[in-house]
């Protein structure tokens, strides 16, 4: 009886172990797909989803959340290995320009644009500072090469512009926000996480 068990036991984790092995390999991603799926994509305006590759690999990592892998099933249609949701990607054989992800909803989601990382002086000036939400979390905003770039416990970040007032950072998977007072000055800054985290200028 423990003989057959065993059997019946090696039999299911040999089937699991190949119908796993088959599920990755049903197809391959060319380096030319590989390109055009990588990038950031904005779920909502708390969330970006990041796609990413790394050996052959796909992962996909949500704001405020562990980075899961990804396997494609098909011409840009990938599902998650651990949850059950998959994404498809939208757009041309040359150029992608949104994703859709099913989940227990269906959310589309465009991709940012963040090729242009440059940011004009006197933009930046306005945001140059230190904000403080106490208990040692400070966050220093410096200007750098034409660049907008922070630091927070000692972790380096890049500042990428959206749109007045907003940035990304990718990094982190997670847009930042200025917040302006009623004379129209840098007052604070929100971290968009899975809430919006707001620390105010000192």
């Amino acid at each position: 009886m423990k003989v057959r068990k065993a059997v019946i036991l090696a039999l299911f984790f040999f089937l699991y172990y190949a119908l796993s092995y088959a599920q990755t390999t049903a197809y391959q991603v060319t380096k030319s797909e590989s390109d055009l799926y990588t990038g950031h994509y904005e779920l909502s305006e708390l969330r970006v989803l990041k796609i990413s590759e790394r050996d052959g690999r796909f992962y996909g990592k949500v704001t405020g959340a562990s980075e899961l892998e990804l396997t494609p099933s098909g011409p840009a249609k990938f599902y998650f290995i651990d949850i059950d949701a998959r994404v498809d990607f939208n757009g041309t054989k040359d150029k992608i320009h949104s994703l859709t992800m099913h989940r227990s909803t269906v959310e589309d989601a465009p991709k940012l644009d963040i090729t242009n990382a440059k940011v004009k002086k006197r933009r930046a000036s306005q945001y140059v500072g230190n904000y403080d939400l106490g208990s040692d979390n400070l966050v220093e905003v410096y200007y750098d090469n034409n660049q907008l770039r922070a630091k927070q416990y000692g972790e380096l970040l890049s500042l990428i512009p959206l749109e007045d007032d907003l940035f990304y950072i990718p990094e982190r998977v997670t847009k930042l926000g200025f917040n302006k007072n009623s004379k129209g000055k840098i007052a604070s800054l929100t971290f968009y996480t899975n809430n919006k985290v707001e620390i105010p200028k000192i």
